[in-house]
């Protein structure tokens, strides 16, 4: 007698099958209703947003375990290189200040290294900006909640 988990395995994998058939048959329909969503001011910021809510809501236990993993990682690290340095307490917090300032300028400093071997200088973008904003924030966050 078969499983019910079975029954559902190939149930999944049928209409997984089924609706990629119909995605690839109507996909220039499909990339006529994306275009036009496209075009709706906000979208573009809002539809990555929900994507990756998504992802980390179906994902959350494994979210926090990486978190948690890069965390440790992070402190041993930092106990490590602290206790060559007088006074531990206090080198631990500079410490944490200067991996801080380092991660979060790190994109900045590879966009000007890049710049540089190009041998033009353009401006770096906004994106590059907010990647900064987002590690210096990921990283705090690192150091003081979990």
């Amino acid at each position: 007698m078969e499983s019910t988990w079975d029954n559902e395995l190939v149930l999944s994998l049928t209409l997984m099958i089924f609706f990629s058939s119909l995605v690839l048959y109507f996909s220039k329909e499909i990339a006529r209703i994306l275009n036009f969503f496209g075009v709706i001011p906000g979208v573009k910021l809002v539809i990555p947003l929900a994507i990756v809510s998504w992802i980390i809501l179906g994902y959350e236990f494994w979210v926090n375990w990486l978190l948690s993993r890069l965390q440790a990682i992070l402190d041993n690290l930092l106990n490590t290189l602290a206790s060559f340095l007088p006074y531990e307490k206090v080198a631990i917090l500079l410490l944490r200040i200067l991996f801080l300032y380092s991660i979060a300028n790190l994109p900045l400093w590879i966009y000007k290294l890049h710049a540089r071997k190009k041998a033009h200088c353009i401006p770096a973008s906004i994106t590059t900006h907010w990647l900064c904003l987002f590690l210096f924030i990921l990283f705090s966050m690192l150091f003081s909640v979990f």
